[in-house]
């Protein structure tokens, strides 16, 4: 066939009406005035704008990045901005090419014509807006902190696609005009060149060294870098054995793999842009959270050091907030493995509904029964089959099940619970509950799927409330517990409480226990039912101020007076006693040994009772030792009496 090429490009070039294209367009638009003065309005429009759309770029680039005045329009903003960039081209050819299609008069090599410039309208569109996408303050660089080597890969390779524009307007034109004879010779020629193009544009943006995968000298890889060489050669294998298929006969196949190829290309690639603006919203959402929340801690240290007699003489000041810049890596993991999910999904969904055309093998799914049930309807009773792609959709849900118990509490904090004045205890019990429901979801959808109802299992309802109530009723107890303290909430997380002769942290809360952790570290499980039952002290439930007792004793004939001015003079040059309410020292009763009496002082945090206690005893003893006070001590007066001498 290569023999013939040169008589198939003089039957391209000189025995086709090239004329009848122009005719067309002469008769729909220039022999009408208004559409070449719509046309030329929207070109005057659109070229006045491009400079006003450039100029926004360069000042949305200048806020990102700074929490205070960073906004999510910006990114919206930049998306429109770029799409509004990359339509002129396409929208021209889709001007031109739909009169052709439409013409009923028309020829059917202006029709391939016509075809061809719809066809390749969307590529252009997937070129410009790439273009568009890794301009200088564009949204890789600006907004989604692509890594520079792959825009600079990018940029350097983009210009290999636009080569091949002229090879596919050729192939498609030829293929519509349905000429069998030339289809198989300069079609195939130009898939050829198109193929060749794409292979040689996949070598050089996946090459291990200098493409988009190239492994960063700093930091840790993405998966992707750590495969680039695996990569790069299924980026060359692909186009390669198309290639293959084309020059051996079977360029039928081999267009229409290509074809899904590409579409397939285009979909992941705006999927992928999707995700980052995804992402880039959750990274504003969770900054300006985190930024709050840091208010809200510097707030409380402030109103904290306006309490302290201390802070006030010094004038100390409050320490300003820092906050770094805004990176996409401040977006939390859980909230970017839940958007690789829904990425990944939604182009699964897309590739399916691409390809289930051309791969009817997957059908083979559908025809392998493995059960089947009955399913009382309003007629009767009817017969389901679960086949294996029934199997293949259940574990899907259970995939999708487990993604979202894993990753939906950060969706819900970010989307949700960030808007809402709600304290800890309650986003806590809000998303535990949404992980409760996700189970709850996931189990009746997989049970729908395989046949299992549940209307048909009440003797097993029935059995599991027998062991309900007899082996298995501590822990259906301490599971009901669990809902309880979520909702009512006599525990939190972080909160320090105190059960029998335990003592800790309470760091979680699950279906059956709750885990304390003591002041030595150690991880100690109560089961739920136990803070439903039983008396429990929480330090820190409504409010974290408790109360320091120190118990003094001084020897008989101290003054009594002075002791009192010394307990609360220690007591108000400490830092960590609160003022509201004061300290305040009485003199309680005469001991066997001792004038007996108590100081008793506020302190803001339970954390900070020991070193309060450690201070003021430290500082009461000094202050005694200095004014000669004594602090008593037991003492036993023995009298010994002589006995009679005749006494054995």
């Amino acid at each position: 066939w290569l023999t013939l090429l040169p008589g198939s490009v003089h039957w391209f070039v000189f025995e086709h009406p090239w004329l009848e294209p122009l005719q067309i367009w002469y008769q729909v638009y220039l022999r009408k005035v208004y559409p070449v003065v719509v046309l030329v309005l929207l070109g005057t429009l659109y070229w006045g704008g491009r400079r006003r759309i450039l100029l926004r770029f360069t000042r949305a680039r200048e806020q990102v990045g700074k929490v205070t005045r960073d906004r999510f329009r910006y990114t919206l903003e930049a998306l429109l901005g770029t799409v509004l960039l990359a339509l002129p081209a396409p929208i021209l050819m889709l001007i031109l090419g739909a009169p052709l299609v439409q013409s009923g008069d028309a020829s059917l090599f202006t029709a391939g014509v016509g075809s061809a410039l719809l066809v390749l309208a969307r590529w252009v569109f997937l070129f410009e807006f790439i273009r568009a996408l890794i301009m200088r303050n564009g949204l890789a660089r600006g907004h989604f902190r692509w890594r520079k080597s792959a825009v600079a890969a990018l940029s350097r390779w983009l210009p290999l696609l636009y080569l091949q524009l002229p090879a596919a307007f050729v192939f498609i034109v030829v293929w519509q005009e349905g000429d069998e004879t030339h289809a198989g010779i300069l079609g195939r020629a130009a898939f050829l060149l198109v193929t060749a193009i794409f292979m040689l544009f996949c070598l050089r943006m996946f090459h291990p060294r200098t493409g988009i995968t190239q492994q960063p000298e700093k930091g840790e890889a993405h998966w992707c870098q750590r495969w680039n060489r695996t990569l790069c050669w299924i980026s060359l294998l692909i186009p390669a054995a198309l290639l293959l298929l084309s020059s051996q006969g079977y360029s039928f196949t081999a267009m229409e793999t290509m074809v899904l190829l590409t579409q397939t290309i285009m979909y992941g690639f705006f999927v992928f842009v999707l995700q980052q603006v995804l992402v880039r919203w959750f990274a504003v959402m969770e900054r300006k959270l985190a930024y709050s929340r840091a208010l809200a801690r510097r707030d409380a240290q402030r109103k904290a050091k306006e309490k302290q007699a201390a802070a006030e003489s010094s004038g100390d000041a409050v320490p300003e907030l820092e906050i770094p810049a805004l990176d996409v890596a401040t977006v939390s993991e859980q909230n970017r493995a839940l958007l690789r999910t829904l990425g990944f999904t939604l182009f699964a969904v897309i590739c399916y509904l691409s390809w289930q055309d051309f791969f009817q093998a997957i059908q083979v799914f559908q025809e392998v029964e493995l059960w089947q049930y009955n399913v009382a309807t309003d007629t009767g009773t009817e017969i389901r089959t679960v086949t294996l792609k029934t199997l293949l959709v259940m574990v899907l849900a259970v995939l999708l099940t487990y993604a979202g118990l894993k990753n939906l509490p950060g969706l819900i904090e970010v989307l949700i619970l960030q808007r809402l004045n709600v304290d800890f205890g309650i986003r806590f019990a809000i998303t535990t509950t949404a992980r409760y429901l996700v189970i709850v979801a996931g189990v009746l959808v997989v049970s729908g799927l395989i046949g299992l109802e549940w209307s048909k299992l009440g003797w097993l309802v029935a059995a599991l409330g027998v062991g309900l109530g007899f082996g298995l009723q501590e822990i259906f107890a301490n599971f009901i517990s669990g809902l309880i303290i979520l909702f009512e909430r006599p525990i939190r997380i972080g909160d320090t409480v105190t059960i029998n002769d335990l003592s800790g942290t309470v760091a979680q809360i699950r279906m059956r226990a709750t885990t304390i952790t003591d002041w030595d570290q150690k991880e100690i499980i109560i089961p739920n039912k136990t803070f439903v039952t039983n008396q429990f002290i929480n330090w820190t439930l409504s409010d974290s101020t408790t109360r320091v007792v120190i118990k003094v004793g001084v020897a008989y004939g101290s003054d009594t007076t002075r002791v009192t001015e010394l307990l609360l003079e220690a007591a108000r040059a400490n830092g960590d006693v609160l003022k509201d309410p004061p300290p305040t020292a009485f003199f309680l009763a005469f001991g066997s040994s001792s004038l007996d009496f108590e100081l008793r002082v506020f302190v803001a945090e339970f954390g900070r009772r020991l070193a309060l206690i450690h201070s003021l005893h430290m500082e009461i003893d000094r202050r005694f030792r200095e004014a000669g006070i004594e602090i008593a001590f037991p003492q036993l007066d023995l009298h010994v009496r002589n006995l009679p001498k005749d006494t054995k």
